[in-house]
């Protein structure tokens, strides 16, 4: 399977102003590396503060970088559980928060004609609309 993170990997370590994407991202890693049996340990104690998250930071990848190298899209499952509850959490309260990436289903096979977004979208208002009812 392929999984969505919190896409903000390359804030790790970044200034303190983009701490809320980057905590969460490196408490993904850390959650995610610890279900897999290498006898690591993570000392979570030693981050000053613990961890500091807030989705709804401002945050624009369209940095030197990219417009060096251009956007690469990642490949997204097309399951919702294997969406971290904070992507959609975040796509809630950010109006410009709309990924693009596309599409894969469990096969592996290219969903080209769906977005991440369209994915979002369409379970987060399903999902208001039962709350409705």
């Amino acid at each position: 399977s392929i999984f969505l993170s919190p896409s903000a990997f390359s804030l790790v370590c970044h200034p303190f102003r983009l701490r809320g994407l980057s905590d969460r991202a490196l408490q993904w890693m850390i959650e995610t590396v610890g279900k897999i049996p290498l006898n690591l340990e993570f000392e979570v104690a030693a981050i000053p503060g613990g961890f500091q998250t807030d989705v709804t930071i401002d945050f624009s990848a369209g940095n030197w970088f990219t417009q060096l190298g251009g956007t690469q899209y990642r490949l997204v499952s097309d399951q919702m559980n294997d969406i971290d509850p904070s992507t959609r959490e975040r796509w809630r309260k950010r109006e410009d928060y709309r990924p693009q990436n596309p599409l894969v289903n469990s096969q592996g096979q290219s969903l080209p004609e769906k977005t991440l977004n369209d994915l979002l979208r369409d379970y987060i208002l399903s999902k208001d609309k039962t709350e409705q009812d």
